[in-house]
């Protein structure tokens, strides 16, 4: 196995790293050696340098590199941290120190930090989201990601449900049916999350965007490029779809399980929306009674009072107006799934 730096340089390809959890790098070759990589290798701390890149990551590890993503984005140096307080017996540590100074990790008791322990993934997950709340990400509490679709997510203990969901939410991490919260994360995986981390909050603060504003605009993106797809009773995805199988196929994509039905996409929603307060990526119902009884179809509303939609066997997924006749005169209601 190479060194570690060196392997992040040399990453391959996304596969190289994925499990049936995460973290799944979306991107090429040339993306992750002439993008990611430098900036990944930025956060290794010096004694991580030549380890194996599946050896599990430990307290002290995770103190480096949350203190490099810390002093990079706040532009700050050692000399400029404040002397810390915190004293333990079993390691001196500056990196470990000043870490728990700032609340980054937990501090053991008894003078105790244990600084080799291994981490497991709700663990590293719980530290990185406390180094955005840290940095200053203010909407930590606003991100309220689906975790049932995992098989697992009963494994995760209650102090880092928040944590993951966050995670997910900002898409740190990507899970297909399995979250594995008390596995051992390799340093490997937790530089390239912790990057993602990074990333996401200098994006952030660059444009700070409520969350639910960032994932309404991604759904509309990933609903408009399937416009031109073809129609086909029963479809939910990736290129086929009828009207109930797309919304469900879009929103699966970000963590929500609206299990196929527009009927049951209705009753599985409870936060309705008068069609004034309509926000993009709302979902708008029609009947054929002026019920619930008689929903019938289903699309999503994508702004300027248009809305996306698997139409029919003839016209595939299209744009249509909601004030279109034949639309206006069955309109239902909408109901609302991200925030």
């Amino acid at each position: 196995m190479k060194p570690f730096a060196k392997r992040l340089l040399a990453l391959a390809s996304a596969a190289a790293i994925t499990m049936t959890l995460i973290p799944a790098v979306h991107g090429t070759e040339e993306t992750l050696a002439s993008e990611a990589a430098p900036a990944m290798a930025s956060l290794i701390p010096t004694r991580m340098r030549t380890a194996d890149s599946t050896t599990p990551l430990t307290r002290q590890d995770l103190c480096g590199m949350s203190m490099n993503v810390y002093k990079s984005l706040t532009e700050q140096t050692d000399e400029d941290l404040a002397q810390p307080d915190v004293r333990f017996l079993d390691t001196d540590d500056a990196d470990v120190l000043n870490a728990c100074e700032l609340e980054l990790v937990t501090t053991g008791s008894n003078g105790i930090f244990d600084p080799e322990e291994a981490m497991t993934r709700q663990d590293f997950y719980t530290s990185a989201v406390q180094l955005l709340d840290t940095l200053g990400y203010s909407y930590i509490d606003d991100i309220q990601t689906d975790l049932t679709a995992y098989a697992d997510s009963d494994e995760i203990m209650a102090y880092a449900v928040k944590p993951t969901q966050v995670l997910l939410g900002i898409g740190a991490i990507e899970g297909s049916e399995l979250l594995q919260p008390t596995q051992q994360i390799t340093a490997e995986e937790a530089v390239i999350i912790m990057d993602r981390v990074m990333n996401f909050f200098a994006d952030w603060e660059a444009n700070p965007v409520p969350p639910a504003t960032k994932l309404r605009e991604e759904v509309i993106s990933t609903a408009l490029s399937k416009v031109g797809c073809r129609y086909v009773s029963g479809g939910h995805g990736p290129s086929k779809f009828d009207c109930s199988g797309l919304v469900y196929w879009i929103y699966k994509q970000y963590g929500y399980d609206l299990q196929p039905g527009a009927r049951n996409q209705w009753s599985t929603l409870d936060k309705s929306v008068k069609k004034a307060d309509l926000l993009p990526g709302d979902l708008v119902f029609f009947s054929s009674n002026g019920r619930a009884s008689g929903i019938f179809h289903v699309g999503m509303y994508i702004g300027d009072g248009q809305f996306v939609h698997a139409a029919n066997s003839r016209k595939g997924v299209i744009v249509t107006d909601l004030d279109e006749a034949w639309y206006a005169n069955r309109y239902l209601g909408a109901k609302r799934a991200i925030g």
